[in-house]
Formats: C-alpha cells, structure tokens, sequence
C-alpha cells in the first residue's frame, strides 16, 4: 500500500472468532494494476455484473502497526453497481477472523446500506457506515436482522480502528457477534468490553463461512476505499502480528541506542532497523529542561497551518533517504514480551529519525512509529524537553538528558495530581533519549509529565487535545 494519504476516513476493520488450527487463511492487498476490474483478479461478481465494477485505485491505505501497511493498492466501492466475493476455506463451529482497512470519503444517511459482508446468499457479519450532521457511525448486523449503530461521534477523514467478532455455531440463531471501535493502536488481546454487542437474534444463518464480499449497495452518495485483507483463524492472523508496546532512543558520546518491546509476535522474521539524517541548522541543547528551569519553553514556532510547535532550530529536508543500517532477527511466535535492541555506533553529530521495519516469515511487512533523536554535546545536569509536538493527540515524544548511569522514573499525571500513566521505571545509561507517549485512552486536558532520577526531579506540562 503507498505512502500518500487519501483524504478520507481511514479505520481497520477486523472480525474476530477464537480458534482452530492458527493460520492465515487469506490475504489480499490488491497488489494489481491501476483500473484492474477485481474480476480479472480472481474475484467474482454475484451482483450487477458489469456496472460500475470494483476496479483496483492507488493509493494503497496506511495503518501503522497493520502488516499490509505500505504493500500493494487498494480497492474502491463507488456509489452502486457490481458486487463481488472471493472464496476461502468453509469454516464452521469455529470462529473466523477477518481484518481490513477502509477510507470513507463519503456515506449515505441510510441505515440500511452495508458494504463488507460473510458469505453470499445469506449475508452475515455485514458492516455499515452512514453518516448523521457531518459524523460518521459504524454499524453491525449478526444477520437479515437491522443493524445497530455506534453514535455518531466519529469523523470524516481521521483514522479508526473497528473489530468485529463472528462467532459460527452450530444449529439456529445462536451464531454471536461483538463489535469494536478503537482511534488509535491495535490491542494485543480482544478487549473484554465491546463497544456493541454481544449480539444474538434471530435471522438464517449459513452451515459454514466460505466467503468474504464487498458489496457497492443502493446508494449513489456512497465512495469507500478498502484494502488490507486478513482472514485466519486467531487475532495475530488476522493482521495483528506484532505488537510494539515501547520504542525508545538514547544517546551516548555518538552511539545511539534504540530499544523496543512486542507484547505479541506471529510468524516474526524480524526487524530491519532505519535510519533518516534530519539536517541541523545548529544542534546544542537549548530547549532541554533542567531541574532547575522551571518549566520555561524555549526555541519553539507555532505552525499557523497544522497548530502544532516545532523546534525552530532544525529543518527536515524531506529529500533524505531512509537507509537501512542493520537488522535484529525476531522471535517467530510469541505470546509473551520480548525485548530488543540495536546500537548505532560512531554516528556524526546532527540530528536523525529512526524507524524499525518489522518482517514476517510470508515477507509481507509494517512500520512502528519513528523517532527523532539528536546526537549533540551533553547538558551537566538532568534535564526535559519539551515534548514535541504540543499540544498533541494522540502520541508525542518525550527527550530528556540523565547525567549518570542510574534509574530513572517518567510518570504522568492529571492536574489533581494522580499518576495515570508510567512511561519508564528503569536503569538507564547516561545520555540524551527518546520515547514515545501514546495517551490512548486518555481523555482531553493539560497533564504533567515528572522525570525523576535519585532526589533529582523536573516537570514538564503536556497538553492532550483530541
């Protein structure tokens, strides 16, 4: 899937059902030609043959974390006309997963239209969208049955991730679905609370799944793009293969060390670590926050066109090439965390980002997020940088500088004074360094970000605003 963005809603949909022999059991990323009819790619039209069909458009969807992310193109549903189904191996008594990724540019006002089901003949597990005074809802349906909705909460053009999970029983009405609405990360485990559902009513239900389909529907309103199919028969197959739960850099005289932690891994080959120089138009230190600065903020500009505030000492020359520096083998399949880490040896001052691409065994591929780091002189004291960028929803980077080999402590806080998130309890080498801080979760507000070290302690404020 390319690199440039669409401007439309993007989400990851995924249905679940828990287990059979763990495998992928289909996968497509609709690596084809521009304008390919998805007919002459292997799919079959079961409705309106011909008008309008499904044609392949680029860009592929971007879904950081998602294993298709970055492979092939995508797939259109425009308006009405052709629908069409693929095949995948009957599954029955079992429960089925099936993930994906869709930008919606546009929607109907019905509640009756939906555009991804299981199955032909007699549609189960069917997905909706419509949109309500400018908002976007999501909707399930085990069966025939009307659909239920999410409110409307969601945006046009912003990215979401939705799980759903069919679960196929034996016998009449019993087949059970939970459905899901995430805005940022992938879970490592399906979440216990869903945001619709469990689902149970009555409606025919087929003896097996044989069959994933995309459906174009009545409405002339309707423009949809989706891409990234995964369907097997566990979480991780269905396109959740690696969790990253940390990334962080530091740096020491001209080493810098990059560490990172999955929670999950399935079918992992491993990790091929980047690197992109960032050019300087000076680096020093200004801007860091010592113990002692009371909080003042330095060297910042306020970008009149994203409202987001920049460092105003560097300029990030888009031409730079990212250039891969070495590789860390991974752990296959895993259920536990594991911890990684690669150094960067003797690199020249200057400022760099770093990102780590993760590789399965099939050879398909995703990024976790990058991270800017400097290679500078060293303050002589424990210092925090403002995070960057700030405000920010819903992730930002945390650099601070630890003087000394010793363990150091990052909380936050909200500003009645309870911790409600920790981002580092640990020893750490002496040096500049870097993390991420992921505020899913959180709602919108001012927070404190604490650096503690020993009895030495600082203080920055951060601002979440969704």
């Amino acid at each position: 899937m390319g690199g440039h963005m669409w401007g439309f809603l993007c989400c990851l949909i995924l249905f679940c059902c828990p287990s059979l022999l763990s495998q992928t059991l289909f996968q497509e990323d609709f690596n084809y030609p521009t304008g390919d009819q998805l007919v002459s790619q292997g799919w079959s039209a079961h409705g309106s043959a011909g008008t309008n069909p499904v044609t392949v458009v680029v860009p592929g969807l971007m879904y950081a974390g998602h294993p298709g992310s970055g492979t092939g193109n995508a797939a259109r549903l425009y308006e009405t006309g052709e629908d069409v189904s693929r095949s995948i191996p009957g599954l029955s008594d079992t429960d089925v997963y099936v993930s994906f990724l869709v930008f919606v540019r546009e929607a109907t006002t019905s509640s009756s239209e939906h555009f991804v089901h299981l199955n032909i003949g007699t549609h189960v597990g069917r997905v909706f969208v419509k949109k309500a005074e400018g908002k976007i809802a999501f909707g399930i349906a085990k069966s025939t049955e009307t659909a239920i909705f999410t409110e409307a909460v969601y945006s046009l053009n912003a990215v979401y991730l939705i799980a759903m999970r069919y679960t196929h029983l034996s016998g009449n009405d019993n087949d059970v679905v939970r459905f899901y609405v995430f805005e940022s990360g992938i879970p490592s485990v399906e979440p216990a609370l869903a945001s619709l559902g469990p689902i149970i009513s009555a409606g025919p239900e087929p003896s097996e799944i044989t069959t994933v389909a995309l459906r174009q529907g009545g409405s002339v309103v309707s423009d949809i793009v989706v891409d990234g199919f995964r369907i097997g028969t566990s979480w991780s197959d269905a396109g959740l293969p690696v969790t990253f739960s940390r990334f962080t850099a530091s740096v020491a005289g001209t080493d810098v060390t990059l560490r990172w932690t999955t929670e999950t891994e399935a079918g992992n080959y491993g990790f091929e670590i980047e690197r992109r120089e960032i050019s300087p138009i000076h680096a020093d230190i200004r801007g860091l926050e010592s113990e002692n600065d009371g909080g003042r903020i330095s060297n910042q500009r306020q970008d009149e066109t994203t409202n987001q505030r920049h460092d105003s000492r560097f300029t990030i020359h888009d031409s730079q090439q990212w250039l891969t520096i070495g590789f860390v083998p991974g752990s296959g399949t895993s259920s536990s965390p594991k911890d990684y880490s690669f150094v960067d040896r003797e690199v020249t001052q200057g400022r760099y980002a770093y990102r780590i691409k993760q590789i399965d065994h099939s050879g398909a591929s995703s990024y976790a997020s990058s991270l800017d780091i400097s290679v500078i002189p060293s303050p002589l004291r424990l210092t925090l940088a403002e995070n960057y960028p700030n405000p920010f929803n819903p992730t930002t980077t945390i650099r601070f500088f630890t003087q000394d080999e010793a363990r150091a402590r990052i909380g936050v806080y909200d500003v009645a004074g309870r911790m409600v998130r920790v981002l580092l309890d640990e020893v750490i080498g002496a040096g500049v360094h870097e993390m991420t801080f992921d505020a899913g979760g959180l709602p919108s507000g001012t927070y404190l970000v604490r650096l503690q070290s020993g009895s030495r302690m600082v203080t920055r404020k951060v601002v979440l605003m969704r």
